[in-house]
């Protein structure tokens, strides 16, 4: 596929790349996101191309539930020439093109501004969970930089001097090192817990909150599908609960499944520890290009487009 557009040197920000856009060669509007391969690695142990294969898993069952089961609302990406979902364009980094989405975000910090508009969601997510299509990977309950944060608790080491901002983090770890150990601990208690039961694993988005919902003149639409795991239900629940807990009792009943309070707990735990992990392991970096890094892309798409959310940074 022919990309066109005007580029301009601007830096990388970790994780996702800014979003882009850009038009095809036949002048149709293209939507375009640079993955940052290393910073996507869930532990040390893993590689650029481990997070290449789950990136492109991910994308490939999103292009299978718009086409296979037929489900419109999730926006998939455009095959490239050899028709793969995704480009590698080196070995740190891949490109992913999509069709270019008007219209503007269902609410703001992530949660709905109408009550609506998160039941259909809901709704979405119900016919989601239903389809048997694509091949993405299991959930292993892996927290991104969770063993970089353990190393950091037992062995704090010398002064961290990566910014301004470094020798802060550094002691606020310290202060409250005693409670991550509990945090980490009571985690990986739930993922035991809850990874005891495989069958009640489904499709997930997990990321289905008002930041990845797009309101369009044809109605809602689902975007960023780079997180689609097969997991527990609850993957994609425990922030629209937090919202509306009585979302529970109409999924429930809607589906038949009971919902698990350790799932629940477990993926709120997930995501705070996550943000811990990936955020210290970068104040801690003694290496600056792991944070930020020229790029060479597309002029940035219009706000409105609000396709961009790496995970929580892009609010």
């Amino acid at each position: 596929m022919g990309v066109h557009g005007r580029f301009a040197g601007i830096p990388a920000r970790g994780f996702r790349q800014p979003p882009l856009a850009g038009h095809g060669r036949k002048g149709r509007r293209l939507f375009a996101t640079a993955d940052d391969l290393a910073a996507k690695r869930r532990t040390a142990h893993k590689t650029a191309d481990d997070a290449f294969d789950r990136l492109c898993r991910a994308f490939e069952t999103a292009r299978a539930l718009r086409g296979e089961a037929g489900l419109h609302f999730v926006i998939a990406p455009l095959p490239t020439a050899a028709g793969r979902v995704a480009a590698r364009l080196s070995e740190r980094y891949s490109l992913v093109i999509h069709p270019y989405i008007s219209g503007s975000r269902a609410g703001q910090a992530l949660k709905f501004t109408d009550d609506g508009d998160r039941q259909a969601v809901v709704d979405m997510l119900i016919q989601i969970h239903r389809a048997q299509v694509g091949t993405p990977h299991v959930d292993d309950f892996a927290v991104p930089h969770l063993d970089a944060l353990q190393t950091m608790i037992r062995h704090p080491g010398s002064a961290w001097r990566s910014g301004p901002y470094a020798q802060r983090a550094q002691e606020l770890l310290a202060t409250h090192a005693k409670d991550l150990h509990v945090l980490i601990a009571a985690y990986l208690s739930l993922a035991s817990r809850v990874g005891a039961h495989p069958g009640r694993m489904v499709i997930t988005h997990g990321e289905p909150h008002a930041g990845n919902v797009i309101v369009t003149a044809d109605g809602l639409v689902l975007v960023d599908s780079d997180m689609t795991l097969v997991a527990p239900p609850e993957r994609d629940l425990w922030h629209l609960a937090g919202e509306d807990a009585s979302l529970l009792d109409y999924y429930a009943a809607a589906t038949g499944t009971e919902i698990d309070d350790a799932a629940l707990a477990l993926y709120r735990l997930w995501w705070d520890l996550a943000d811990i992990s990936e955020y210290l392991s970068l104040f801690q970096s003694p290496d600056r290009t792991s944070m930020v890094t020229p790029s060479r892309v597309i002029t940035p798409c219009p706000a409105t487009t609000n396709q961009c959310s790496p995970r929580r940074v892009c609010r």
